[in-house]
């Protein structure tokens, strides 16, 4: 399950990461996981760390390098803020353009909506985002990095 406040390894359809490189740029170029392709969601409507993420939530995400991902009204996608704003908020949305779905999205396809209207995208090796529709190049998956610590989690105490 992915649940915001977790460090999420974001796939795409290809079998590749959406990697933020140090010098800003966003690839989707790597077949293994690592640091530069770990991103923390944050929910960008106030939700706290522990909420289980679904298909409809508001959410920016965090690069290793502590910079947030940007889709800029061109369609470039970078990881170069500082803080997060508009253009740094994305909608997670089902991957098979269902817009009526709002359920969880674990081991599911989902496509990444930006505050521009249009979908993150694999394209050879780059991340772009200038489709308007979600084809196979629009569908990723979350693969859980870490877990936050349970004390994040005040929503979910187990005894």
């Amino acid at each position: 399950m992915v649940y915001i406040g977790f460090q999420v390894g974001i796939k795409a359809k290809s079998g590749r990461y959406i990697c933020a490189e140090p010098n800003d740029n966003v690839t989707i170029n790597r077949d293994k996981l690592g640091q530069w392709g770990t991103f923390t969601i944050v929910s960008a409507e106030g939700k706290k760390p522990g909420a289980r993420v679904k298909c409809g939530d508001v959410v920016q995400f965090k690069s290793h390098f502590g910079k947030w991902l940007c889709a800029e009204p061109s369609g470039t996608i970078i990881a170069n803020r500082q803080e997060p704003s508009a253009w740094e908020t994305f909608t997670i949305v089902d991957g098979h353009n269902n817009d009526n779905y709002y359920g969880p999205i674990e081991g599911e396809i989902m496509a990444i909506r930006t505050n521009h209207g249009t979908y993150v995208s694999d394209y050879e090796g780059s991340a772009t985002a200038t489709k308007n529709m979600i084809k196979e190049g629009e569908q990723f998956y979350f693969v859980v990095v870490t877990e936050p610590p349970p004390e994040e989690f005040s929503c979910c105490v187990v005894l």
